[in-house]
This record gives structure tokens, C-alpha cells and sequence, in this order.
């Protein structure tokens, strides 16, 4: 399933329960449906945080699908808890956050290995081949 792109930049401006019924009717039960339903669940998550918490002048409460709390609509649109919705969402911020790795110099993986074998008390014959053997790979991989 795709999402529709025009859809996915008006899902801010959608009356709160299209919004709902838009992703009650798109979710197809797996994890995967769910991560590609994500900015539309991330807004429906923010909204339920602004949603008035007293009741109106009628006497009723506020509700988005027909639910007070994020929780009870994780449940009851998408039968799942909201712990598990919360782990997606997280797990998706964090993919994008997350930098990549940068490699470690040479130099420094060098100095690592050199302060091993001296700790080795390996003898002098046997601890200066070594550190020639790292010595000509370290200037062979900087050409």
C-alpha cells in the first residue's frame, strides 16, 4: 500500500475523525502498514495531546474517533496497545536522528594496537617485528 502524497501534506488541516477514519480504513494489521501510516498516527498523537479535557457546553466531552485518549485509540482503531504504537513512532524518530558512525583513523586503531602488544611483555625481537608489520600496513593503506 502507498499512502497518497496529497493526502499525506493536507493531514494537517483534516477535521480530526477523517483523519481517523482515514487510518482505521488503511491499516492492514501489520508493522509495516503501521510505519507507512506513521505521519498520519504522529499527527493524530499531537492533536490528542491539545484536545480539550473538560467538558463542552453540551456536556460532552471532546473525541477523535469516538476516543478521549490516544491510548483507548490505539486499541480501539488500530487493535493495538499504545505501547506499540509509541515504540514505532520512537523507532522511526530514532532512524532518522541517528548519525552514522564515522570510521576511527588508522592512526588511532595503531596506538590501540601497539599499547596492547607492549602490555603483552612480549620480548624485544618479537615486539619490534610486530610494530614493524603495523608500521608498513599503516603507510600502505595512507596511499
Amino acid at each position: 500500500m502507498r499512502t497518497d502524497l496529497q493526502l499525506l501534506e493536507q493531514r494537517h488541516e483534516m477535521p480530526s475523525e477523517e483523519l481517523s477514519n482515514f487510518v482505521s480504513t488503511n491499516f492492514g494489521g501489520n508493522l509495516l502498514t503501521l510505519r507507512q501510516l506513521e505521519p498520519f498516527i504522529t499527527e493524530i498523537k499531537r492533536r490528542f495531546k491539545t484536545l480539550p479535557r473538560k467538558t463542552g457546553i453540551d456536556g460532552k466531552y471532546k473525541t477523535i474517533g469516538k476516543h478521549r485518549s490516544f491510548k483507548s485509540w490505539c486499541y480501539g482503531v488500530l487493535g493495538r496497545t499504545d505501547r506499540t504504537v509509541r515504540y514505532m513512532l520512537s523507532k522511526s524518530k530514532n532512524e532518522i536522528q541517528k548519525p552514522e558512525k564515522e570510521a576511527e583513523p588508522i592512526s588511532a586503531v595503531l596506538n590501540r594496537c601497539m599499547a596492547y602488544i607492549k602490555r603483552q611483555r612480549l620480548d624485544d625481537r618479537t615486539e619490534k617485528s610486530i610494530l614493524d608489520i603495523l608500521t608498513n600496513r599503516l603507510k600502505e593503506e595512507s596511499l
